[in-house]
């Protein structure tokens, strides 16, 4: 994971718009974590994960998870570790 926080974001096309934490967020769902297991990996409350899962889907253009899930595959997200 750190190598895709640390790497310039232009290195990964469309992730430009998104914070470092949302994109926690998006690499765990990739992995097909729930927002309860995501609160436990990242020590925050489900409602944060919401949130966070709410601004991401918004910056990236998808409305449902499986679509999130697609997105991240396509933009490296299960490349990292």
């Amino acid at each position: 994971m750190s190598q895709l926080l640390d790497a310039p974001l232009t290195a990964y096309p469309g992730l430009e718009a998104l914070t470092k934490r949302e994109l926690e967020v998006l690499r765990l769902i990739t992995q097909g974590l729930s927002n309860d297991d995501i609160a436990r990996e990242l020590y925050i409350t489900h409602n944060t994960v919401k949130s966070f899962v709410r601004s991401a889907y918004r910056k990236i253009g998808v409305t449902r998870r499986p679509q999130a899930v697609v997105w991240g595959f396509q933009h490296g997200l299960m490349d990292v570790a």
